[in-house]
């Protein structure tokens, strides 16, 4: 607790302060942590501006990556765009560590660090500082997502920079391929089309002076320039913005248009009158082009800045227009000037530091005469007239860009009038250089000792003066003191000069191979071997990179002496001190071994500046003809068991370019097959087919081999690397298919191992493998096909998230369970969107649920909104027969329909009530609905919709309906032919009524009493459901309540300011397992409460049969009333005709014609009322069944929907036994590591 975490300090540079007590630094922080959030340009955007990407992050539980505010500047708010911050959000995926962002980039995390892949513009690298959820507190902390807060941009904000010192090619790289002329007027375009055709011609046939050209392009710059600004106010502003552009850059474009288009024929004319001094200049760059950086007064240490600016400066003949031009040259000088990367030096195996070089204005001159004399770039004087003659908005005599022309042009006047003795250096350079290339060893020898005589004179008269000058030198000794000189040595030595490479005597003869030469070199004039060129390569790279196997051999004989230890040109690096050579020379150098050692072992580990040494070299590059030079040396030339700088032994670094010759003598030889290198890994990891055959055959001969040629440990093919994973993993984890079937064909080799995250090779091998490798896997008792994850993935999750068709068969054929829920509550259906491995997937989850074998089963599996309606998937068929599967897609629409005919045609019969369902159309086609309520509108439709189908396939009759069978088989029907169909259907079955079923109903008040008993214990359930619903909600609540207590827990935790605890990661993630499983919507498909609640529905579709029933004997007994009463009154007036003794009465007396009305009247009525009559007999034993049937379903549905909540509760107690088992465990750590922190008083401060 002394220490300030030093993430604190890039996070809120505002706490830390030495003076602060905790309690303050903690305080601070955590006031720190939520200006993070609320105070986060992005954040601040997603939540105000894009709040559809917030739901997204809510409903999806994303992951967001979120830069820390200190990154942003004020004008990133405009700037950042909806599809940008999508870059940062990413989406769950069963890999773990591998993730797809919302607009489908690659994103990998390993531990707390972020890796952008594919998709991205480039690839890069953040680090997380912490990471905490964020949560909906409106919602009852119920939704949440988690947010990694980064230290870096995965993606740069596209800011309008202005010129910088790394710019390389454009002067101005905000108008760079910015065409102003095209989006000109189309009239404005011709003008200056031909205006710039006349000048051209003008140039190409009448000009011959450069003041004359240079007019002749001034008139036309100045032309275009007018005719853009004599544009009106609107399209001047019109074309500032559409070339995003500011006023000055305009001008700026102007001039790069004129350039572009007329450089061809200019620079061509410049180029022919400036061809005498161009000629002049490369032919004094000729005759001094080889002298040497310390013959004109220069350190080696300039040599890497040199070597780059040459590359850089090359590329100004490449460039059109001056300012490009200008820029190169610029930036080439800056290079020159900037602090170099790497220093070459004489003693390059010096073991001194280096030392800060400063660089003087004396030096630049030669450092860029170098620059020209080394960069052979045609046209020199061409291009300096070009740059300072035709610039028009550059000013080319003052300023950085005016310095660098001047010195350009210092450096031609210089090299007009060269000093004779560099031309004889340059000269003297080429000669012996040439010589040990070409030459005689005589030739050789005979031109060295003259430059050795030379020499020797030379310091003769140097000792001469310096003893005259002696008084003098002691004051020159104190001044100097006081005021230092830059460490630049004056060589003129032509025998330990170095050519543009880098590149001295010794090490040139190692890249032509001559034996002899080297011979002469390090035996009699004891040149070192340690010497290295610009690349760094010593005298073994070169001699293998241009394959000169004598020359190998000669150097692989040379002893170490005792005296070239002495001579400090040796590399202590860390690892060469570890090494068993360095305890031999630190042997040798004490005089207690008199065994000579070989040079060659020292250089074949020295490394390049691009980290690689001859021994890398000689395995990657190597020929047959070439190791064969070595034959029995060759053990001891490669150091076995030694490793490198890049700390890969021979044999790794022999797998890794298989070579399967090499890698068989090194095996034959004792190297060890378990060495591993910094990353874990051992030579197992790096083989391929046949390299990994090899090394198996030999875990298996070892314990046969003779103890002499075997290493002495047995070797391992299951030794885990850095990353806990072994060899067989990584093989699968990178498709390597060929290996891992070569991998199971021994025993000894362990398939059933885990990584750190759990994955086994089978979760890897989904990912990556093929069909026939999954089989193979799978075929080893030991493996499981369900195996899960640290984070409850099974192989299962990654086939279908890899959208792998075939595999998932596959898996499910061979028992995959694809019910299993990872720790985020997500089956594989979560994973993907394809459509066919959906259908799969459901088919397997229905057809393995609990039911009665070869019972009939309908039911909704999924819905989607389309068309201001919802479009379900609908599968039928018997359970336990996976081929009796049918699938449908059936609308809202059609669901209502089905019922709507159903209830027409029998109105009594009990079905879920899906009024509420007509309004779905108005609530979809709100377009503000958010993706959370479309989710669970289709859950509670689906829900609904599958108990009507579950009720309608138990029930005896309708389960026997044609409507029904087709309505689950035929992809689309006509709703108008059903119609017509279903009341010709209800016409045929009243007519078969009549006929079957008797006129009078007996006993009709008691079976209305029946009824509304069961009338009256429907409304009790409802009230019942109800309750049951509110107690759910309140247990619901409970669990949300506990799991932001978890939240709360870990968001303390989580913060950096928290100080307890160093590694957080376990502790964190615990308690977001315990949170999850505490709370998850996703557990239960849609939540308990509503469930209960939604049965109130099928109880309102139960007792609408029962009004219906009561419709029917209100209307039978009013038809009986109204029937008794025609009776009485037609057997009245037929008495009174009996009893009538009168005359006969005509035919149209009205007593007659009303006796014969009441007669029609009840023949009309009796017909109602024996068709009612008939149909209430019919109904009453139908609507007892139904409701019947109702209670028996409705029974069981309750108790379902109990089991599925009970389920959820064990499910939970049974995840969080562990993991509560493991918070107790960190704590107990926690408890101890605080008994060890000293005691701070209360005054003390960090």
């Amino acid at each position: 607790m002394a220490s300030i975490n030093k993430v604190s300090s890039l996070l809120f540079p505002s706490i830390v302060n030495e003076n602060l007590t905790v309690n303050q630094i903690t305080q601070n922080a955590y006031e720190n942590d939520i200006e993070n959030v609320q105070n986060n340009i992005m954040m601040n955007l997603i939540k105000n501006d894009y709040s559809e990407l917030l739901e997204t992050l809510f409903e999806k539980e994303c992951i967001l990556c979120l830069p820390i505010k200190t990154l942003f500047k004020p004008v990133d708010e405009i700037l950042i765009t909806e599809d940008y911050i999508s870059s940062y959000i990413l989406e769950l995926t069963p890999l773990e560590t591998e993730f797809k962002t919302l607009n489908n980039k690659s994103v990998t995390i390993n531990g707390s660090i972020i890796s952008t892949g594919e998709g991205f513009s480039s690839r890069t690298s953040a680090q997380i500082l912490f990471e905490n959820d964020y949560t909906n507190d409106t919602q009852g902390y119920s939704r949440t997502f988690t947010i990694y807060f980064i230290d870096s941009f995965l993606e740069d904000i596209k800011r309008e920079t202005l010129g910088s010192n790394n710019e390389i090619y454009h002067s101005n790289t905000s108008i760079q391929n910015v065409n102003v002329i095209s989006i000109l007027p189309e009239e404005n375009k011709n003008t200056l089309k031909l205006f710039t055709e006349r000048t051209m011609d003008n140039i190409m046939q009448n000009l011959d002076t450069i003041d004359s050209i240079k007019i002749e392009i001034e008139n036309l710059y100045n032309f275009t320039r007018n005719i853009i600004e004599g544009l009106s106010a609107n399209a001047l502003a019109e074309l500032i913005e559409k070339t995003n552009t500011s006023t000055d850059s305009l001008i700026k474009l102007i001039e790069q248009y004129v350039h572009e288009e007329t450089y061809d024929i200019v620079f061509f004319k410049i180029c022919s009158l400036k061809n005498k001094e161009d000629t002049n200049l490369m032919n004094s760059i000729a005759s001094v082009q080889y002298i040497d950086l310390p013959q004109i007064g220069l350190s080696y240490e300039l040599a890497d800045n040199l070597d780059r600016a040459i590359k850089h400066f090359k590329l100004i003949s490449t460039l059109r227009t001056p300012m490009e031009k200008i820029k190169c040259l610029t930036n080439s000088i800056r290079i020159l000037m900037s602090q170099p990367i790497y220093l070459s030096t004489d003693s390059l195996f010096d073991d001194k530091k280096d030392e800060q070089v400063v660089l003087s204005a004396d030096q630049l001159i030669p450092l860029v005469l170098l620059l020209v004399l080394r960069s052979n770039v045609l046209n020199l004087n061409s291009n300096l007239c070009y740059m300072k003659d035709f610039s028009m908005t550059i000013d080319v005599n003052h300023g950085e860009q005016g310095f660098a022309l001047s010195t350009l042009e210092a450096v031609f006047l210089y090299l007009e009038n060269v000093q004779s003795s560099w031309v004889d250096i340059s000269k003297r350079n080429r000669n012996i250089w040439e010589t040990l290339k070409t030459g005689t060893l005589e030739e050789f020898k005979e031109l060295y000792e003259e430059e050795e005589e030379k020499e020797r004179a030379k310091n003769e008269g140097k000792r001469k003066e310096e003893e005259e000058d002696e008084g003098n030198n002691k004051d020159k000794n104190q001044q100097n003191e006081d005021h230092p000189s830059t460490n630049i040595v004056h060589i003129e030595n032509i025998i330990e000069s170095k050519d543009k490479e880098g590149n001295d005597l010794v090490l040139l003869a190692a890249s032509v191979g001559r034996v002899d030469m080297m011979k002469f070199l390090i035996e009699e004039q004891d040149h070192t071997l340690y010497t290295k060129n610009y690349e760094g390569n010593n005298p073994m790279h070169l001699a293998i990179l241009n394959d000169r196997k004598e020359l190998i051999k000669y150097l692989s004989s040379l002893p170490l002496t005792t005296n070239d230890y002495k001579k400090k040109n040796m590399d202590y690096q860390e690892s060469f001190l570890r090494s068993t050579s360095s305890i031999l020379l630190n042997n040798l150098a004490n005089e207690e071994s008199d065994e000579t050692q070989k040079i060659i072992k020292i250089l074949m580990n020295k490394q390049n500046h691009d980290r690689v040494t001859p021994q890398m070299l000689l395995i990657k590059n190597s020929k047959q003809k070439l190791l064969d030079c070595f034959q029995n040396e060759y053990l001891d030339l490669l150091s076995i068991n030694e490793p490198s700088f890049s700390y890969d032994t021979p044999l790794i670094l022999a797998c890794k370019e298989g070579h399967y010759e090499l890698i068989k003598f090194l095996i034959e030889n004792g190297a060890d097959c378990s060495y591993q290198n910094p990353l874990g890994n051992t030579a197992f990891f790096y083989a391929d087919e046949i390299s990994m055959k090899l090394l198996l055959d030999h875990c298996k001969e070892w314990d046969h081999l003779d103890h002499l040629s075997r290493c002495p440990n047995k070797p391992n093919p299951n030794i885990k690397n850095k990353e806990s994973i072994t060899p067989i993993i990584h093989h699968c984890r990178e498709g390597h298919d060929e290996v891992v079937q070569m991998m199971l064909k021994y025993s000894f080799v362990d398939i059933t191992t885990k990584d750190m995250s759990g994955h086994t090779c089978l979760h890897y091998a989904c990912s990556k493998s093929s069909i026939d490798l999954i089989e193979k896997l799978i075929s080893f008792k030991s493996i499981s096909v369900n195996a899960k994850t640290n984070e409850g993935n099974t192989p299962l999750h990654i086939a279908v998230y890899r959208n792998n068709l075939d595999m998932v068969k596959l898996l499910l054929k061979l028992q995959a369970d694809p019910t299993i829920k990872n720790s985020k509550n997500k089956t594989p259906v979560a994973f993907t969107k394809n459509d066919e491995i959906l259908d799969l997937l459901d088919n397997y989850i229905i057809v393995n649920k609990r039911g009665k074998s070869n019972e009939k089963f309908a039911m909704v599996t999924r819905g989607k909104i389309k068309d201001d309606t919802i479009l379900f998937t609908l599968k039928s068929g018997r359970f336990g027969d996976i081929n009796s599967i049918l699938t449908v897609k059936r609308s809202l629409s059609d669901f209502l329909f089905l019922r709507q005919q159903l209830v027409f045609e029998y109105p009594h019969a009990c079905i879920t009530n899906l009024k509420d369902f007509s309004n779905v159309s108005k609530v979809i086609s709100n377009k503000e609905i958010s993706l959370t309520a479309e989710n669970k509108l289709i859950e509670k439709c689906s829900n609904r919709i599958n108990k009507m189908l579950s009720f309608l396939l138990k029930h005896k009759t309708y389960s026997q309906h044609e409507l029904i069978g087709e309505f689950l088989i035929i992809p689309s029907f006509d709703n108008e032919m059903i119609n017509e169909r279903t009341m010709k259907k209800c016409q045929s079955m009243r007519e078969k009524i009549m006929n079957e079923y008797p006129t009078s109903v007996e006993n009709i008040d008691e079976k209305i009493k029946k009824l509304k008993n069961q009338e009256s214990k429907l409304n009790q359930d409802v009230n019942s459901v109800k309750q049951i619903s509110n107690v759910m909600k309140k247990l619901s609540k409970n669990h949300k309540e506990l799991s932001n207590s978890f939240r709360r827990i870990r968001y303390g935790i989580g913060k950096p300011s928290s100080l307890i605890i160093d590694d957080k990661r376990p502790v964190l993630s615990t308690l977001r397992k315990l949170s999850n499983s505490y709370y998850n919507e996703e557990l239960l498909d849609m939540d308990i409460s509503e469930i209960f609640a939604d049965l109130v529905n099928d109880i309102i579709g139960a007792k609408t049969s029962i009004p219906y029933y009561e419709e029917l004997v209100n209307q039978y007994q009013s038809l009986a009333k109204r029937h008794r009463g025609l009776s009485d009154n037609i057997n009245i007036l037929e008495e009174q005709e009996k009893n009538y003794s009168g005359p006969s009465r005509p035919p149209n007396d009205e007593r007659l014609l009303l006796l014969n009305s009441l007669n029609r009247d009840y023949d009309i009525l009796t017909q109602e009322f024996h068709s009612v009559g008939t149909l209430l007999n019919y109904v009453t034993p139908n609507i007892s069944m139904d409701l019947k049937t109702f209670n028996i379903w409705y029974e069981q549905e309750i108790a379902s929907t109990f089991a599925r909540y009970i389920t959820r509760e064990i499910e939970i107690s049974k995840s969080n036994v562990s993991e509560i088992k493991n918070a107790l465990d960190l704590i107990k750590n926690m408890k101890s590591d605080l008994q060890k922190l000293p005691l701070i008083s209360k005054n003390e401060t960090i």
